[in-house]
């Protein structure tokens, strides 16, 4: 019972989350639900009236009257059932819509940690494997309606035929007379107890093979969904499919988990099925229990004719509600631990502290780490350890190291995308953490290396605004090198990127959307410009045009460069030289080559080598 008790909570718990979304649709479900259980009382008891009412020799009229008043108040019911049903279904819809922008909301204010950690990622892939399962959400619309249904009906069905159980005679004698006898009722209803915990163990049997099911189906899922949506349909790997010859092994491995699928599918079926074939058999034991029963009573004439009708049509629809019931609670008992999905996503902390202080306008602060130490969830390897350094107001820097090195890390701890373990990083003499969040990320402009551009229009896109200044838009893209594009485009800058949402959206090159990415830097104007790898994609025409008119915008301004190519450190005030989260070198390009055995040193020479050696080559073709 308290197994029970703690489902039913849990189902309640449900319910309510759910109508939290679109108040109202729990409601509509209960409604409709009552609808669907108490229609074919209709039909039983004017059936019986009807019945009764030819054997007592009524008169014609009579017997019209009461089919007409059957056949209308069943028309009634199933118009108001159908205008339930259409609403139920469009509140369903919002609520479906409110969800989803939930969650997208949500996504957009956890902190950045939550947002990277591999678990949280796992819970937006368990909830689109539910979606593809049924479950979730959508088991609770498609159960929860049925449930009310079945339970309504057991609770009509026992109204209705209760006085089948009543009704005695103790003068009578053999068959009919044990039929009669008030201790028979006892007995039929025993055997009704009997049916139903027959049942209920038949369904706990049926929620455990549902519950293997869903899980290994989730499994599964995860796994086709990785190599189908992810793999085989994006088009990012068309080309490596096709040029190695992948589409056999490709279809060897989804085939091996289709059959390994069904495998597990028909064990979980065959057990559910012999679960409820002990169900069925226990039902249908009752259903010839009562017949003969009823149609007894009645030939000792202790009812009459069409009461057979209603006491027989009220033991089947209870003996039907209670199989619907049954079936549609195990299926919400079983969802219950899907929904938990739903609820660990919504209850993601919020933990970065913000302070209240206000960030100084138009004043030159420098920034300063302070014996920083820094590790990712879940991973006990430092990023940054012990990390100590001064970025001066206006000055130009660049980060350097090997991959891995921590050059990224020290951005995103910049930014307060992350809070450091050990130590603080300091901005204007203040602990970052004492300043008002948005106030103090208003101090950076940043490209990282993942940026993401949206298919909106492409002044949308650089501005960050649904209203932008178009001319304002026009000077950054001229600033970060995409003018020539620009000036092809019929639309200028409204001209939509991609193709998401209309068919009359451009692609653009990774070189082209690395220029607009600069350009939304440029257009914040902050007074701390940060580019992690911002000439990845460009030639080098390109990237030594935007290291000089970086360097021309970036006056007066904190600009940091984080770049694999050293040949853009010559422009830069200083370099800072990170190695396995540590500080190892400081100072200007000519400083850091006089030290033969630093790390910058032999870094420049591999990339120097590298570029001769491919101007020699060049060169030895022509």
């Amino acid at each position: 019972m308290k197994k029970t008790a703690s489902s039913i909570k849990l189902i309640l718990r449900d319910l309510q989350f759910v109508d939290s979304f679109q108040p109202g649709v729990v409601w509509l479900q209960i409604l409709g639900g009552l609808l669907e259980g108490g229609t074919p009382f209709v039909g039983i008891y004017s059936s019986s009236l009807i019945v009764n009412g030819i054997t007592q020799k009524l008169a014609l009229q009579t017997l019209l009257l009461y089919a007409c008043l059957a056949v209308g108040l069943t028309l009634l019911i199933s118009r108001f059932k159908a205008t339930v049903t259409k609403l139920q279904q469009m509140y369903w819809q919002k609520m479906r819509y409110t969800l989803d922008l939930k969650i997208a909301l949500k996504m957009s204010q956890v902190d950045y940690s939550n947002l990277e950690n591999p678990d949280t990622y796992q819970l937006l892939r368990s909830l689109q494997e539910m979606e593809n399962l049924g479950s979730g959400f959508k088991r609770i619309g498609n159960a929860f309606r049925p449930a009310i249904q079945g339970l309504s009906t057991m609770i009509l069905a026992g109204a209705v035929a209760y006085q089948a159980f009543t009704a005695t005679d103790t003068s009578l004698s053999g068959l009919v007379g044990i039929v009669c006898a008030p201790w028979s009722a006892i007995i039929v209803i025993g055997c009704m107890v009997g049916s139903v915990l027959a049942n209920i163990w038949a369904n706990k049997g049926v929620f455990y093979a549902t519950r293997m099911y869903l899980g290994k189906s989730r499994a599964f899922t995860n796994r086709l969904l990785y190599y189908t949506a992810d793999y085989v349909h994006g088009y990012a790997a068309g080309k490596d499919i096709r040029l190695y010859g992948q589409k056999k092994i490709i279809g060897r491995e989804l085939f091996s988990m289709v059959r390994q699928k069904n495998k597990d599918n028909d064990y979980c079926e065959n057990q559910s099925i012999g679960y409820q074939g002990i169900g069925i058999l226990a039902s249908g034991f009752l259903t010839v229990l009562v017949y003969l029963y009823v149609v007894i009573k009645s030939f000792a004439g202790l009812f009459r004719v069409g009461d057979i009708v209603r006491y027989v049509g009220g033991i089947m629809q209870f003996a039907s509600g209670l199989t619907v019931f049954l079936d549609s609670y195990t299926q919400l008992k079983a969802n219950t631990q899907f929904m938990d999905v739903y609820y660990q996503l919504f209850n993601l902390p919020a933990t970065l502290y913000t302070g209240g202080a206000l960030v100084p306008a138009h004043e030159p602060m420098d920034i300063e780490f302070q014996n920083v130490s820094f590790r990712y969830p879940g991973n006990d390897t430092y990023a940054l350890k012990q990390f100590s350094c001064t970025l001066k107001a206006g000055k130009h820097y660049a980060i350097v190291g090997l991959n891995g090195s921590g050059k990224t890390t020290v951005i995103k701890l910049l930014c307060r995308l992350y809070d450091p373990e050990e130590g603080r990083i300091l901005l204007g003499g203040k602990d970052i953490r004492e300043y008002d969040y948005d106030q103090y990320r208003a101090v950076f402009a940043v490209v990282f290396q993942d940026f993401q551009l949206f298919p909106f229009a492409l002044g949308q896109n650089v501005s960050a605004r649904e209203t932008y200044d178009g001319q304002r838009v026009r000077r950054v893209l001229k600033q970060s090198g995409f003018e020539a594009r620009l000036a092809a485009l019929p639309e200028g800058c409204a001209t939509v990127l991609y193709q998401d949402f209309t068919t009359n959206g451009i692609e653009v090159s990774n070189g082209e959307a690395q220029k607009i990415a600069l350009a939304r830097a440029l257009y914040k104007d902050a007074p701390v410009i940060v580019l992690d790898e911002p000439t990845a994609a460009l030639d080098p025409m390109a990237e030594r045009e935007l290291y000089l008119s970086l360097h021309d915008i970036g006056v007066n301004k904190t600009v940091v460069y984080i770049s694999h190519r050293l040949a853009s450190c010559k422009f830069c005030d200083e370099i800072i030289v990170i190695h396995q989260g540590a500080l190892i070198q400081r100072g200007n390009h000519e400083d850091l080559l006089i030290q033969r055995n630093g790390q910058y040193y032999m870094m420049w020479e591999a990339q120097a080598r590298h570029y001769a050696q491919t101007n020699f080559e060049k060169q030895y073709s022509e």
